[in-house]
């Protein structure tokens, strides 16, 4: 994904979160030990704070779906795969962090287009806020889209979470809701991949 079609992406980013109305507020200590521990949870009651799409945000929007989109279509034409092949390769690798002892054992038994889904000709997500973006924000914000952009969140895990595992050092097997590293995307998936 170019700089240009990265900045799309961040802008809707910046837009949208600056018309999130607040932040919800635990009522205990025990909540906020809960919300801390679940993120979902806490983004459950986030998502009461959220203005629906306004018409000055609904341009740029389309123009990071589309953007996307574009992107997204080129990626599965040059793998020669569907969606939901790349979807079940994403569980078999989240399934396998759990149960295998290292990156190597578990890239050896991921697909190559999935195991490449960060190269040249794949995709792009430059951090969890793009995926939040879409799984979260949009859907709440814009109801009558809320498939296509929870499939579009769905797609960006994939992404995230093969290049943000890659070439890194872990101690295998990961505890993914246990691991500061892996905290909110775990969230993220358990949200995409229910």
């Amino acid at each position: 994904m170019s700089q240009i079609n990265m900045q799309v992406i961040s802008k809707l980013c910046d837009d949208f979160y600056s018309l999130v109305r607040g932040r919800p507020t635990a009522d205990s200590i025990e909540q906020e030990i809960e919300w801390n521990r679940n993120r979902i949870l806490y983004w459950q009651e986030e998502s009461k704070f959220i203005c629906k799409l306004s018409d000055k945000l609904r341009p740029v929007v389309f123009e990071a779906v589309s953007t996307w989109t574009n992107v997204e279509n080129h990626y599965l034409n040059h793998i020669k795969k569907g969606k939901e092949d790349v979807f079940v390769a994403t569980r078999q690798f989240h399934d396998l962090l759990l149960r295998k002892n290292s990156l190597v054992e578990i890239e050896n038994l991921i697909p190559d287009y999935l195991r490449n889904i960060c190269g040249p000709d794949g995709l792009f997500v430059k951090n969890v806020g793009w995926i939040h973006m879409f799984n979260w924000i949009l859907p709440v914000a814009d109801p009558a889209t809320k498939t296509r952009y929870l499939e579009i969140g769905k797609m960006m895990v994939a992404a995230f979470y093969v290049n943000y595992i890659s070439g890194r050092d872990y101690h295998f097997p990961v505890n993914l809701m246990e691991d500061d590293h892996f905290f909110n995307i775990e969230a993220e998936y358990q949200h995409a991949y229910k």
